[in-house]
Formats: structure tokens, sequence, C-alpha cells
């Protein structure tokens, strides 16, 4: 799927551009002689005005898909997989877009790869200490978001788990009582590996930054350390927004000095490779106020401290199970309470306005 920002006047001649260009650049899948390329044009409301001026701009989505059927219904639109990877293209950026086109590429591949023989072990684990050290961060943010969203949330509000991986975080959800939690992520296999392993829970292959999800069709959108991975985090955030029609939850890596000192910059898992990205809460809010163009929102966003591997060998050194987690519990209230906002772990908690 191909975003495609261009002036009004030249809208259609680069449709046919970028349809020339896909049919060149994807092969044709595997037992298709002569597959199709469906070609959409969505404009978004309220971005293309009744005037002809040359500086305003629409979107032009051009959806590649191995079965090249078009017909949609709102129902099937939600469900339907995306089977191409997705891009965004930036105006008269051809090169870069490549480029990021490659990156999500490689990280669909090593998503794959990661997930070709099912979940990971920690997330099978059955482990108090492991649960517990894996489990605090999503607990504390459904915890706050709750205390302050009240019966705007239920346990069937529908939740959208975006770069879910094979979906450990998300059936940590079900755990607390929720009952209609979706996975997403753009690699197929974790997909299929988090409904394998949890029946609670539905899943979709999407983009986290271009999904194929009606605005506001979830009440909250969540992501665990998925944001960094993705050529644009801060698209990722505002498409959050638009698909989350109470809460937008995500945990990332903090914009603080520790994290610049001591933190990853650069990520490389096989050949994939990304940039770390920090958050902060005036980055979020600025982001939050420029995308809904309102400060109608109530910005929970914290920074704390925390590291899976770190706090389960503390525990482990002091004997584990309950005793275990008695030790880390104490230690991270002393961190959060003391120096939380020097932490090295960031939640991005976004309360929208009820309409």
């Amino acid at each position: 799927m191909f975003f495609v920002c261009t002036p009004r006047y030249t809208l259609l001649r680069k449709a046919h551009e970028a349809t020339e260009n896909a049919s060149k650049r994807f092969s044709h899948p595997e037992g298709v002689s002569n597959p199709g390329f469906g070609l959409n044009l969505r404009f978004p409301k309220g971005k293309v005005q009744d005037d002809a001026g040359l500086n305003h701009h629409c979107i032009l989505i051009v959806s590649l898909e191995k079965d090249f059927r078009t017909a949609k219904t709102e129902d099937a639109s939600r469900h339907r997989k995306i089977c191409q990877v997705e891009h965004i293209f930036g105006k008269h950026e051809t090169t870069l877009a490549e480029d990021k086109m490659d990156q999500i590429q490689k990280q669909r591949a090593r998503h794959d790869s990661l997930y070709k023989a099912g979940s990971r072990a920690h997330i099978l684990s059955d482990d108090v200490l492991v649960n517990y050290v894996t489990k605090w961060r999503m607990h504390e943010a459904f915890r706050r978001l709750e205390n302050v969203a009240g019966d705007r949330i239920t346990v069937d509000t529908p939740i959208l788990f975006m770069c879910a991986g094979e979906g450990g975080e998300a059936s940590m959800l079900c755990d607390m009582g929720f009952r209609d939690v979706t996975v997403s992520d753009l690699s197929e296999r974790g997909v299929e590996a988090a409904i394998s392993r949890d029946s609670r829970l539905k899943g979709l292959v999407l983009n986290a930054m271009a999904a194929d999800v009606r605005d506001g069709e979830y009440g909250i959108v969540v992501v665990q350390d998925g944001l960094h991975h993705l050529p644009s985090p801060i698209q990722g955030f505002t498409e959050m927004m638009r698909m989350a029609s109470v809460a937008v939850v995500f945990l990332e890596p903090h914009d603080s000095l520790v994290g610049k000192l001591i933190g990853t910059k650069w990520e490389q898992n096989g050949e994939a490779i990304n940039f770390v990205f920090r958050w902060s809460r005036k980055l979020v809010n600025d982001i939050t106020c420029s995308y809904l163009c309102t400060e109608k929102f109530k910005n929970l966003s914290f920074s704390f401290w925390h590291h899976n591997i770190v706090f389960r060998k503390l525990g482990g050194r002091i004997g584990g199970g309950k005793i275990g987690i008695g030790v880390i519990s104490a230690v991270k209230v002393i961190l959060d309470v003391a120096f939380g906002r020097f932490g090295n772990q960031f939640c991005g908690l976004i309360v929208l306005d009820s309409k």
C-alpha cells in the first residue's frame, strides 16, 4: 500500500505512475499468473477543499493485494489481511521511500523468522517472577487509565494491540478481564503464533503506520515496544489515535539523560536495523495537540524505571518467587517515586475527549 502526497492537479498522473511502478517493483505472487493491482482513492475528511488551489494536498492509496478482488464491506475491511508490505511515500522523496520500504520488508522478514517456531520461551513461562516483571508495565498503565476513564472502559471495550508479535502482552489484557482483544502485526507468523497460543485473541495482519481500520473502530489501541521499530514512530502514534475512540497506550523508551548515556541508540536484529526513538510527556502532548487540533484530551503519560532482564536477575539472586517479587516491587517504588522523571522507560497514555 503506497501513500503518495501530491498536489491535486497531478493526482491522476501520479496514480498511473504509482501503479506502473508498483507492478514493476513487486514480483507476481506464487500461483498467480496474471495478478491485478487494485487502485483505491481515499480522501480524508477535511483534507480536500472545494477550491482549486494547487497547494492543497490529498492522499492517494494504491493497494497491492495477492487476492485482488476489490469488493469491500465495512465488516470485510476490518478483517481483510494486507498481503503486501505497505509503505509511506513522502512528497518528491522516492529514494527515501524505497529505503523505508526496504526497512519494513526486513523487519517483517525478521519477525517472520522469529515467530516461525511459535511463541518465545518467556511468553510461555509459568515462573511467577518472570510473569511479574513482564506484566508490571501493562498492569500499571491500565490501572492509571481506568482510574481516569472510569465507566468509558468496560470488559467489552474493543482493544487493538498493534505491533503485537506473538501477542504475549495482549494475553495479559485478557487475563485482566477484557473480552474483545485483537492482535495485529506486520508479520503473519507472529499473528498466527498469537491466536494459536491463546484462543481468546483475534488476529489481523496490519501495518501500524497505515492500518486498514476505520476511524474510532476500537476503544483502546495499544503498542508495547513497537513504535521505535517503525520508519516513522510519530506516524504510528497518530495512527493509533485515529483508530481509538477512548484511549491510546504505548510503552517505549524514555527520552532521559540515562537513556541517552547508556541506552541503545540503534537496534539490529538480523538485517533489520532501526533507530531507538525516545519519547517524553511534552512530545506526546505536542503531537496530540497538533493531530487532534484541540487540547480536549488528558495526557496521563509517565516515565519510570524498568528493565525486564535486570529485574529478573535481581529477583532471582534474592531467591525468586514471592520474595524476589517483593524486593523488585520495593526497589521500583523507591526509584519511581523519587526518581521517576529520570527513568529509562516511558508510557504514552492519552485519554481522548468523549464526543
